[in-house]
Protein backbone atom coordinates (compact mmCIF):
# COMPACT_ATOMS: atom_id res chain seq x y z
CA UNK A 1 0.00 0.00 0.00
CA UNK A 2 1.48 3.57 -0.76
CA UNK A 3 0.66 6.76 1.25
CA UNK A 4 1.64 9.72 -0.06
CA UNK A 5 2.15 11.84 2.75
CA UNK A 6 2.80 15.44 1.25
CA UNK A 7 0.66 17.00 -1.30
CA UNK A 8 2.41 17.45 -4.43
CA UNK A 9 4.23 20.88 -4.50
CA UNK A 10 3.21 23.38 -7.65
CA UNK A 11 5.35 23.89 -10.61
CA UNK A 12 7.78 26.95 -10.22
CA UNK A 13 7.82 29.68 -13.00
CA UNK A 14 11.20 30.04 -13.72
CA UNK A 15 12.80 33.28 -14.61
CA UNK A 16 13.09 33.76 -18.55
CA UNK A 17 16.72 33.44 -19.66
CA UNK A 18 19.57 33.71 -22.67
CA UNK A 19 20.86 30.69 -24.14
CA UNK A 20 24.36 30.64 -24.69
CA UNK A 21 23.92 31.16 -28.20
CA UNK A 22 21.91 34.25 -27.86
CA UNK A 23 24.47 35.59 -25.13
CA UNK A 24 26.97 34.54 -27.66
CA UNK A 25 25.36 36.53 -30.26
CA UNK A 26 25.06 39.79 -28.42
CA UNK A 27 28.62 39.72 -26.54
CA UNK A 28 30.19 39.80 -29.98
CA UNK A 29 28.59 42.85 -30.82
CA UNK A 30 29.13 44.30 -27.04
CA UNK A 31 33.02 43.41 -27.29
CA UNK A 32 33.86 44.80 -30.66
CA UNK A 33 32.38 48.42 -29.08
CA UNK A 34 33.98 47.66 -26.25
CA UNK A 35 37.07 47.65 -27.89
CA UNK A 36 36.39 50.45 -29.73
CA UNK A 37 35.85 52.44 -26.52
CA UNK A 38 32.42 53.25 -27.49
CA UNK A 39 30.63 50.80 -24.45
CA UNK A 40 31.87 50.40 -21.17
CA UNK A 41 29.46 48.06 -18.91
CA UNK A 42 26.23 45.92 -19.18
CA UNK A 43 23.80 44.09 -17.36
CA UNK A 44 21.69 41.24 -17.50
CA UNK A 45 18.29 41.32 -15.69
CA UNK A 46 15.91 37.65 -15.85
CA UNK A 47 12.94 38.64 -14.67
CA UNK A 48 9.77 36.00 -14.76
CA UNK A 49 8.32 38.50 -17.87
CA UNK A 50 11.40 39.36 -19.56
CA UNK A 51 15.27 38.79 -20.16
CA UNK A 52 17.04 41.94 -20.48
CA UNK A 53 20.82 42.57 -21.71
CA UNK A 54 21.52 46.59 -21.11
CA UNK A 55 24.50 48.13 -22.44
CA UNK A 56 25.81 51.24 -20.92
CA UNK A 57 28.14 54.14 -21.95
CA UNK A 58 28.92 54.28 -18.13
CA UNK A 59 28.25 52.40 -15.44
CA UNK A 60 25.38 55.14 -13.41
CA UNK A 61 23.78 56.12 -16.60
CA UNK A 62 20.53 54.85 -18.56
CA UNK A 63 21.09 52.27 -20.58
CA UNK A 64 22.11 53.04 -23.83
CA UNK A 65 20.69 49.85 -25.38
CA UNK A 66 18.44 47.24 -24.56
CA UNK A 67 17.74 43.98 -26.12
CA UNK A 68 15.00 42.00 -24.44
CA UNK A 69 13.58 38.96 -24.35
CA UNK A 70 9.60 38.32 -24.27
CA UNK A 71 7.22 35.73 -24.38
CA UNK A 72 5.18 35.29 -27.47
CA UNK A 73 2.72 33.10 -29.61
CA UNK A 74 5.70 32.50 -31.91
CA UNK A 75 7.03 29.09 -33.18
CA UNK A 76 10.31 29.85 -31.12
CA UNK A 77 7.61 31.04 -27.97
CA UNK A 78 10.10 34.40 -27.93
CA UNK A 79 10.42 37.66 -29.53
CA UNK A 80 13.37 39.65 -29.12
CA UNK A 81 12.92 43.97 -28.97
CA UNK A 82 16.16 46.08 -29.50
CA UNK A 83 15.23 49.31 -27.76
CA UNK A 84 17.93 52.57 -28.49
CA UNK A 85 17.99 55.44 -26.13
CA UNK A 86 14.34 54.52 -24.84
CA UNK A 87 12.93 54.12 -29.00
CA UNK A 88 12.04 50.35 -30.08
CA UNK A 89 13.80 50.48 -33.59
CA UNK A 90 12.70 46.52 -34.13
CA UNK A 91 10.96 43.70 -32.95
CA UNK A 92 11.50 40.02 -34.41
CA UNK A 93 11.01 36.42 -33.51
CA UNK A 94 14.75 35.98 -34.28
CA UNK A 95 17.63 37.56 -32.10
CA UNK A 96 19.73 38.31 -35.57
CA UNK A 97 17.10 40.30 -37.14
CA UNK A 98 16.10 42.04 -34.35
CA UNK A 99 19.65 43.04 -34.08
CA UNK A 100 20.14 44.10 -37.64
CA UNK A 101 19.78 47.68 -36.80
CA UNK A 102 22.39 47.93 -33.95
CA UNK A 103 24.93 46.27 -36.52
CA UNK A 104 24.12 48.30 -39.34
CA UNK A 105 24.26 51.79 -37.38
CA UNK A 106 27.72 50.28 -35.97
CA UNK A 107 29.30 49.99 -39.42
Amino acid sequence: MLVHLQKPRPVAKYNITFTKGELNRILALYSYQVAKGQWRDYAIDFLKQMAIFSIFRHAHEQPLISILKIPANTAQGYVYELIVEKKRLSRSAELDLALEPLRKTLK
